[in-house]
């Protein structure tokens, strides 16, 4: 009798592949004593090659962390969502890069390993003892690990961890796209099996620590309080800011960007006459050039200037070393900036993100510009004043000639009397990178560092002199 190689076709979950191709059932006859043809194998002959069936294999999606930066450095405990490694397809795994080692990185940990392995059996009464090896392949042939045997945990039952990092597989902690996992098995009548599985790995870069996106210094201005408003409709005034650490060993490239939504605002700005009056007894001879003896009319009030609407909002975001107060890099309404590694022995680095906008549209018409100033000793957000000069308003011929009993001094101011910005909510979006690790989302920053919600600023209604205000 001859022996026949056959190799297994196997049906098996995600995209496991085999080939089965018998190549035939004759056999040669070897001849018996009365010349008769046995027709058929042994009974006790195995026929069919090695099974190999995938079990429950899973990893956890580590978008899905929770992460501790209280310590000091990143604790990961993989609690996302279960990936099931036998689903069909590639099924898609997320990891941090840094956490696919053996060992830990210079700094960030993890309660528990979280790889990638394969659970299966190979199944055989003839099974060549050392003949079941795997192997670790990109999708386009590239061979990360060649054929490795493997000895069974128990029975017929195999177990495989994949890792990366210098010690094992180190692609597997640089390289995101899809794996092939290749099993291959060979019977004591010569017939291979062999099995592959995919799996496509997204890998991510090591997490910073941001906090929630704070409402800042705008927030505690206000008109009476003769904060300086002026500066939100021509320099800006800072609307948020956000905290971010760097806990990690190696650079991180940050990407962040900001979008304050839709702006509402409501200006009430006003033109108005002061008038400073004294009812110190002037004397007014005829002739006399004293301005205080003018008789003029009383200044017209000028119509005040209220506006509301849909504001165009200018962003500036600055990125500020927390230790030193320097700015680090600006930009419009846009970070791009790789954060240096944390050296050994250094403490984690924060930085500050300040977003500052401006509302054009709260500028008071008819100025060229606009700041805080005082007259008559009570300080205003808006122009210089203008002066209109002097008239008597209570002239009267005595004995001793004429005398103003009543002289005004007039001034036109515009200033703003009140203001308000309503945000229907401000939005960030953070992406991180590092040299191996491609753009990505952040998943681990919380709902509230992603967006404010609906925030108002009332600057409130000044104290301003004047015959309405």
């Amino acid at each position: 009798m001859r022996n026949m190689m056959v190799a297994a076709t196997l049906v098996l979950a995600g995209c496991g592949t085999g080939d089965n191709e018998d190549t035939g059932s004759d056999m040669t006859d070897a001849g018996t004593d009365d010349g008769s043809d046995s027709g058929g194998m042994d009974a006790g002959m195995d026929t069919e090659p090695p099974q190999i069936t995938l079990g429950p294999s899973t990893v956890r999606d580590e978008r899905g962390d929770t992460i501790d930066f209280t310590s000091g450095e990143a604790v990961h405990i993989h609690s996302g969502p279960v990936v099931s490694l036998t689903a069909t397809g590639c099924p898609v795994v997320h990891k941090y890069a840094y956490l696919t080692g053996t060992t830990d990185p210079l700094f960030g940990t993890q309660t528990a390993p979280n790889p990638i392995g394969y659970d299966f059996s190979v199944q055989d009464a003839m099974l060549v003892a050392g003949s079941t090896e795997y192997r670790v392949r990109t999708f386009d042939g590239q061979v990360l690990r060649d054929w490795t045997p493997i000895a069974p945990t128990t029975g017929d039952s195999y177990s495989v961890k994949l890792f990366g990092g210098t010690t094992d597989i180190a692609q597997l902690g640089t390289r995101s796209g899809q794996f092939l996992f290749d099993v291959r098995a060979r019977d004591e009548s010569g017939r291979d099996a062999e099995a592959s599985f995919c799996w496509e790995q997204r890998l991510l870069a090591p997490p910073v620590e941001v906090t929630p996106l704070a409402p800042a210094e705008l927030f505690q201005w206000s008109l009476a309080a003769d904060s300086p408003v002026s500066r939100i409709s021509v320099q800006g005034a800072t609307v948020l800011t956000q905290r971010v650490t760097q806990h990690a060993g190696e650079p991180i490239r940050i990407a962040w960007r900001v979008n304050p939504g839709a702006v509402q605002y409501v200006r009430s700005s006003v033109d108005d006459i002061v008038t400073e009056t004294s009812t110190f007894p002037i004397g007014c001879p005829i002739g006399t050039s004293d301005p205080r003896c003018q008789l003029r009319p009383v200044p017209a009030e000028p119509a005040d200037m209220p506006a509301s609407g849909t504001a165009a909002p200018g962003v500036m975001v600055y990125l500020f070393d927390e230790a030193t107060n320097q700015n680090v890099t600006l930009g419009t309404d846009t970070l791009d900036v790789t954060l240096p590694a944390r050296a050994a022995n250094q403490p984690p680095r924060a930085y500050r993100i300040d977003v500052v906008i401006t509302v054009p549209e709260l500028h008071v018409p008819g100025l060229w510009a606009m700041e805080e100033l005082s007259l008559l000793g009570i300080t205003y957000t808006g122009g210089h004043a203008e002066d209109l000069g002097l008239s008597c308003l209570d002239m009267k011929d005595t004995a001793i000639g004429r005398i103003c009993y009543r002289v005004d001094h007039f001034w036109r101011v515009k200033m703003l009397d009140a203001a308000k910005v309503t945000f229907a909510g401000i939005t960030a979006s953070f992406k991180t990178e590092t040299p191996l690790q491609p753009l990505a989302d952040a998943p681990y920053l919380s709902a509230a560092a992603r967006s404010t919600g609906p925030l108002t600023w009332d600057a409130g209604n000044d104290d301003l002199p004047g015959a309405l205000h």
